[in-house]
């Protein structure tokens, strides 16, 4: 009866997994076109999803056997998110997105895995095999899956053995908030990875319920950096916190912070205005008041009552500005201005344009020069 209980537990928390991936990826999907940020995420989402839905819906309700150990779609696919992820904390890391080349050279290895599987599978009359215990893997010259699966498994290791200390040295270049930002998420996924190699090497119910319960936490983290569930966040905060506020401050009469002094709005303003801050798409009011070491609550109080907007309009006010500038002193093409200037995508950067100037950046662009 535990037994069962188990498997159903495995199943559903992989289909739950599956569920939260599904929706990131076409969350993130919406808005791949504008942003090559979001296109890597999108891959990552896309790719976890489709493991996901190899081990719910195949090997959970279709064959309701037991735990299969090392899966070929699981050892392919992590050779495939291992240059994923690399390039997407490389690019949080230096603001600057992989080029073509760049592409191709980080996933020339999986790609050329996937062709050896997808040619074995079509052609070798050995079919690949799931197995549910390690007496089942032998190697003969007959089967030639084990050799695919182990191959897949150096190759994870040598790309761990090459990226890591890549990222590694990134991060710990500067102490920047952004930075202990990316070092947390950095553990997170070397605890992800630590649990999805233990799962696949052990038929314990217990660790397939703990992959998957981490495959959920990654969707979720996904589908945060989504710009539609951005946008309901923001929506949702700006009608709900006034009241909770109010509230708060009623109940337990606590003091409103004063704001800054003038040499500190000052900085606050010289510090927003730089490129390290300002030109940063994951830039939050909590990493500005981290950065200059003051209360995130006074620094919220001081962009409503001393300049009369909240701080997120005033950024795209700022980011808004520089993009002009872009617009009429450069031929950048428009979206590229959008992701220079710091907007997450180029959808957020024309909705914001059109606000101010009832018009397209290009048609701007154009109607300037022509008067100029």
């Amino acid at each position: 009866m535990s037994l069962l209980l188990f498997k159903i537990l495995v199943i559903c928390t992989s289909l739950l997994a599956w569920a939260v991936l599904s929706i990131a990826g076409i969350c993130l999907l919406q808005y791949s076109r504008y942003n090559k940020k979001v296109i890597l995420l999108t891959s990552i989402a896309w790719v976890l999803c489709l493991v996901s839905f190899y081990n719910s819906w195949y090997e959970g309700l279709f064959l309701f056997k037991k735990i299969a150990l090392i899966p070929s779609v699981n050892s392919w696919a992590f050779t495939l998110l291992t240059p994923l992820f690399y390039l997407y904390f490389r690019f949080r890391i230096t603001n600057r997105l992989p080029d073509g080349r760049q592409w191709r050279r980080h996933l020339l290895l999986p790609g050329v895995l996937i062709g050896i599987y997808i040619g074995m599978r079509l052609f070798n009359p050995v079919p690949d095999k799931l197995i549910y215990s390690w007496s089942e893997f032998r190697l003969n010259s007959s089967a030639w899956w084990p050799y695919f699966r182990i191959g897949c498994y150096l190759s994870l290791v040598v790309q761990l053995l090459v990226y890591l200390p890549r990222i590694l040295n990134g991060v710990n270049a500067d102490n920047t908030p952004q930075m202990q930002l990316i070092r947390k998420n950095l553990f997170y996924l070397l605890c992800f990875y630590l649990i999805s190699i233990i799962s696949m090497f052990t038929s314990c119910y217990v660790c397939n319920i703990l992959y998957n319960i981490s495959t959920i936490f990654i969707g979720g983290y996904l589908l945060n950096q989504s710009v539609f569930y951005r946008t309901v966040k923001s929506k949702i905060g700006f009608y709900l916190l006034p009241h909770f506020f109010t509230k708060t401050r009623q109940k337990n009469e606590i003091p409103i912070p004063l704001t800054p002094e003038k040499e500190e709005e000052e900085e606050v303003i010289r510090l927003l205005k730089s490129p390290k801050y300002l030109h940063n798409p994951n830039l939050t009011l909590k990493i500005l008041a981290s950065g200059l070491g003051m209360n995130a609550t006074s620094l919220s109080l001081y962009f409503s009552q001393q300049l009369g907007m909240r701080f997120p309009e005033y950024v795209t006010a700022l980011r808004l500005d520089e993009a002009e500038i872009l617009l009429l002193n450069s031929d950048i093409k428009v979206i590229d201005v959008s992701e220079l200037v710091g907007f997450q995508t180029s959808s957020s950067f024309y909705l914001a344009f059109n606000a101010r100037h009832h018009m397209p950046p290009l048609q701007w662009r154009k109607k300037m020069k022509a008067n100029s």
